[in-house]
C-alpha cells in the first residue's frame, strides 16, 4: 500500500473528499463544493473548501495524514479530535486563543473536516511591511504565550519523570510520544563525543538555572509554531491539532515556538522583513509574556534551542522535498554553530 493508505495526490483526495462531503453537508452536491486551495504538506494532504448550500457558502478544511495505512489514519484523525476536546477546555482557563470546530470526518474515519477560520498566518503578518499588521502579530504572539502558560499550568503533573526536554527529544509530527536521547541525535548530526560532553555539561548546568515551573511535567502541544497560528478579525486562533499532548516540560513548546520564529526569518522571501530585523524583539515580548518573573539568560534558551532543532530535524528526516531538504540543511548548521559557540570557551 502506498504512503497515506494509498493516496497518491492531492487530485486524487480532492476527488475523494468532494465525493465524499454531502455525507456531513446533505444539502451540498459536487457541483456546489469549490477547492479555494490544495496543499501537498510533508506529513498531510489539506484542502481548503467552499461549499454552498441555501445560497450561502460554508468554508471548511479537509485534512488526511500522511502515513502508511487505513487503521494508522484513523488513529490520527481521532487523536485529533482528542485533542481538540481537551484543548477546548483549557480555553476556558485562559480565553486568549480559539480553535476551529470539528465538523466531522470522512472516508471511514480518514479524513477530518474542520470550520475553516478566516486570518493571516502570524508569520506573515510579523513579516507584514504595515505596522497595524506587525502590531497585532505582536500581540497574538504575546497572548500565545499567556495562553500557553495557562495551558501547562492546568495540566500539570505532580509526579516527575526522567525522560524530557531537553534530553530527551520527542518529534512534533511524529504520532508517538517515544523519546530520542539527545546524545544519539547530536551523534547524527556528526558531532564527535568530546563537543556532545562537552555540551551536554553546558546544558545541564544550564537546566539546574531555570525556573522550576518550567521544567515541571505537564501535557506538551509539541507542534506549537507560528505559522500554525491564524491572526484575523475575531482573534487569534491554532489551526493544527497534533494528533497526541506528550507529557513533558515546557520548554518542549516555548522552543518550538522560538525556533520557528528563527526558522521564519531565515526565510529568503524575509530577508528584508520586519520579521528578520526584529527577531530578537519578537522572541523577548514572547518570553516575557510567558514568564511573569523574567526569562532566563538569552544564552541558557540558545542551548535549549537545539534540542527542539533536534526534534524537528526527526520530523523532516524522511522528505525529500527541496523545500525539507533545504530546511534540514538550515536547522542542522544552526544547531552546530550554537553548539560551538558553547564549546569554544572550555577549550581556552
Amino acid at each position: 500500500m502506498g504512503k497515506s493508505g494509498g493516496m497518491r495526490s492531492l487530485a486524487e483526495f480532492s476527488r475523494l473528499v468532494r465525493y465524499e462531503l454531502p455525507v456531513l453537508f446533505p444539502r451540498s452536491t459536487p457541483d456546489k463544493i469549490r477547492v479555494l486551495g490544495a496543499y501537498n504538506n510533508t506529513h498531510s494532504w489539506t484542502l481548503e473548501l467552499s461549499i454552498t448550500m441555501d445560497s450561502r457558502p460554508t468554508n471548511v478544511i479537509a485534512k488526511r495524514p500522511k502515513l502508511a495505512s487505513d487503521a494508522s489514519i484513523q488513529a490520527a484523525v481521532a487523536g485529533e479530535i482528542a485533542t481538540a476536546k481537551l484543548l477546548s477546555a483549557t480555553l476556558g482557563v485562559a480565553n486568549l486563543v480559539q480553535l476551529p470546530e470539528v465538523l466531522g470526518t470522512l472516508a471511514a474515519g480518514t479524513v477530518l473536516v474542520l470550520e475553516r477560520v478566516d486570518g493571516s498566518r502570524l508569520d506573515n503578518a510579523l513579516a507584514s511591511s504595515s505596522r497595524k499588521n506587525f502590531g497585532q502579530g505582536v500581540t497574538a504572539l504575546e497572548n500565545l504565550a499567556r495562553w500557553l502558560r495557562a495551558f501547562h499550568a492546568a495540566n500539570a503533573l505532580r509526579r516527575s519523570t526522567e525522560a524530557v526536554f531537553p534530553f530527551d527529544v520527542r518529534a512534533f509530527q511524529t504520532r508517538s510520544c517515544v523519546p530520542l536521547r539527545l546524545e544519539a541525535c547530536l551523534e547524527q548530526l556528526g558531532l564527535r563525543n568530546w563537543s556532545i560532553n562537552t555540551f551536554l555539561a553546558a546544558l545541564r548546568d544550564t537546566c539546574e538555572s531555570l525556573p522550576e515551573e518550567s521544567m515541571a511535567v505537564t501535557r506538551t502541544y509539541g507542534d506549537f509554531r507560528i505559522w500554525n497560528v491564524l491572526v484575523g478579525p475575531s482573534g487569534d486562533s491554532l489551526v493544527d491539532y497534533p494528533d497526541e499532548l506528550c507529557w513533558d516540560v515546557p520548554w518542549r513548546d516555548i522552543c518550538a515556538l522560538l525556533t520557528s520564529i528563527d526558522y521564519a526569518a531565515e526565510r529568503p522571501r524575509n530577508v528584508l522583513s520586519r520579521l528578520k530585523k526584529e527577531r530578537q524583539l519578537l522572541t523577548d515580548c514572547f518570553l516575557d509574556a510567558y514568564f511573569h518573573s523574567g526569562p532566563p539568560a538569552r544564552e541558557c534558551i540558545d542551548q535549549l534551542k537545539v534540542s527542539s532543532m533536534l526534534a524537528s530535524l526527526q520530523d523532516l528526516k524522511e522528505s525529500k522535498s527541496l523545500r525539507d531538504v533545504a530546511a534540514r540543511l538550515w536547522i542542522s548548521r544552526r544547531a552546530r554553530r550554537i553548539i560551538k559557540t558553547h564549546i569554544t570557551p572550555k577549550l581556552s
